[in-house]
C-alpha cells in the first residue's frame, strides 16, 4: 500500500464519526437531488441496477430506490456505522442492498447499468484511482453509465 494512503481501519474510523456527526444531521439536500437529475439524464430506467459507491447513511440510496422499482440499488460504504444507519433509514425499501466494503477489493458477479460516486472521488488518493476505475469497468454493464459528482472540482487533489 502507498504510504500516503491511510489504513482501512483509519478510514473507517474517520467515516464512522462523519456518519454520526455530519451526515445524520444534514439529511437529503439539493446536492442529492442534483445527482438524481444527472442520473435521470443518462436514461435511468425502472429496471436498472445501480451501484452506489460511498453511500454514507443512504440519503441518495433512498432517492434512487423508487426510480428503479423493478431494478436494484447496491450501496457500498467503508463505514460500518454509516451502513447501519442507512439500513435503518431505508429498512422498508426492498430493492436496496447495503454493504460495508472497500471498493478497492469489491468483487461481484453482478453488472450494473449505472454506477454513481456521490462526493467520493475527491476523498480517494490519486494513487487509488486506477484501481477504483478498473473495479468500476469490471462491474459496468455494456452501455452503462458512470455518474461522478464532485462538490468542489478544485478539491479533486486528495490531501
Amino acid at each position: 500500500m502507498d504510504a500516503r494512503i491511510p489504513s482501512t481501519e483509519r478510514i473507517q474510523e474517520y467515516y464512522d464519526g462523519h456518519a454520526k456527526q455530519v451526515q445524520a444531521r444534514t439529511g437529503v439536500n439539493r446536492r442529492h437531488r442534483s445527482i438524481i437529475r444527472r442520473l435521470e439524464r443518462t436514461g435511468l430506467l425502472p429496471y436498472h441496477s445501480v451501484l452506489e459507491i460511498g453511500c454514507g447513511i443512504g440519503q441518495l440510496s433512498g432517492l434512487l430506490s423508487p426510480r428503479v422499482p423493478r431494478g436494484s440499488v447496491r450501496s457500498v460504504d467503508i463505514s460500518p456505522k454509516a451502513v447501519a444507519i442507512a439500513r435503518e433509514r431505508c429498512r422498508d425499501r426492498r430493492n436496496i442492498i447495503f454493504e460495508v466494503g472497500d471498493m478497492s477489493d469489491f468483487r461481484s458477479k453482478q453488472r450494473f447499468d449505472r454506477v454513481v460516486l456521490p462526493d467520493v472521488l475527491e476523498h480517494i488518493p490519486e494513487e487509488g484511482h486506477d484501481r477504483l476505475f478498473g473495479t468500476i469497468a469490471d462491474h459496468l454493464s455494456p452501455g452503462g453509465a458512470v455518474c461522478i459528482h464532485i462538490p468542489d472540482p478544485e478539491a479533486i487533489h486528495w490531501a
